[in-house]
């Protein structure tokens, strides 16, 4: 008889308001499975602070190596993540703009043995206009430290060891609140030991209250120092709403670089206040090589308890 399989996760959260501007909020999650000696731990504790001028939050995250839950997605495991930012949005009388937004943020990730992997620091200036469209200017400060080489594309490889750069990006995005909406943003700057020009465009047409189609399409044009590519992405969504419990969404995205073809499907029914059945199908494939590459079905049923 084969070893027993299973996969099994307990959290618990807690959500607290304070002063009517102040919140805190935490988890705790662990997992269980028979591939682990011990239970993978995961936890988070957060402030924020948001006034109608001020917008401060931190918090800090830590994620054991064995963590894993199965049914769910861990961006990140083996972690200490540290994060803070401060935001102002002063008003501005002016018939143009409606409010300015300067703000600054810094991540610091280590891992388990308080060695820092990553640390990302951005400047950043908003400007929101009257009829609903925001205008960003932001400059990112990055930091990376390597152990095991990497391919990026192609025979683009990022070696071991640590890299610093910095990127600048612009992007415009027009209000929301009309039919047709759309964004457009432009970045250069560092990328590893080279350097990357981007530029992406989206288009959103909202029909109705229950319908809604995404097109975007975005270009990365990458300089190593031995070798050049370029990475174009394109990508569609459709949502359908009909009603207000049940949600249907398809997304397709077409990667260039790696000629694969990814599809999401989405279905959502709310059975109950706050309680969710979903219904998730996901598949990958290699377009030249006809091949298929991943496929799943997944279903989530959640219900809850109020005492």
């Amino acid at each position: 008889r084969g070893e027993r399989q299973y996969n099994r996760g307990y959290g618990v959260d807690a959500n607290l308001g304070l002063f009517g501007k102040m919140m805190l909020n935490s988890y705790l999650a662990i997992t269980e499975s028979p591939s682990e000696s011990r239970p993978g731990v995961a936890g988070r504790i957060s402030a924020a602070w948001r006034d109608r001028l001020w917008n401060i939050s931190a918090f800090a995250k830590r994620v054991d190596d064995n963590f894993n839950p199965e049914l769910g997605y861990v961006r990140r495991r083996g972690i200490n993540h540290i994060y803070g930012t401060v935001g102002a949005h002063p008003r501005v009388n002016s018939t143009i703009v409606q409010e300015l937004n300067p703000y600054s943020e810094v991540h610091f990730v280590s891992n388990l043995d308080n060695v820092l992997e990553t640390r990302q620091s951005t400047l950043g200036f908003g400007v929101t206009f009257v009829g609903g469209s925001n205008l960003t200017f932001r400059v990112d400060d990055n930091f990376e430290r390597i152990f095991e080489a990497f391919r990026v594309s192609g025979n683009a490889t990022v070696e071991p060891g640590d890299y610093s750069y910095r990127a600048g990006t612009v992007s415009f995005r027009s209000s929301a609140g009309r039919p047709l909406s759309g964004r457009v943003s432009f970045s250069q700057g560092g990328f590893w030991d080279g350097t990357r020009t981007s530029a992406a465009l989206a288009m959103t047409w909202r029909a109705d209250y229950r319908f809604t189609m995404s097109l975007s399409a975005n270009r990365n044009q990458v300089s190593f120092p031995d070798t050049d590519f370029t990475a174009d992405v394109y990508g569609a969504r459709l949502k359908f709403t009909p009603t207000t419990r049940i949600a249907a969404s398809g997304f397709v995205q077409y990667n260039q670089s790696t000629d694969e073809l990814v599809t999401n499907i989405r279905f959502n029914f709310i059975h109950a206040p706050r309680s969710d059945l979903f219904v998730v199908y996901t598949e990958r494939r290699a377009l030249e090589a006809r091949a298929l590459l991943d496929q799943s079905v997944t279903v989530k049923l959640t219900k809850l308890l109020a005492f």
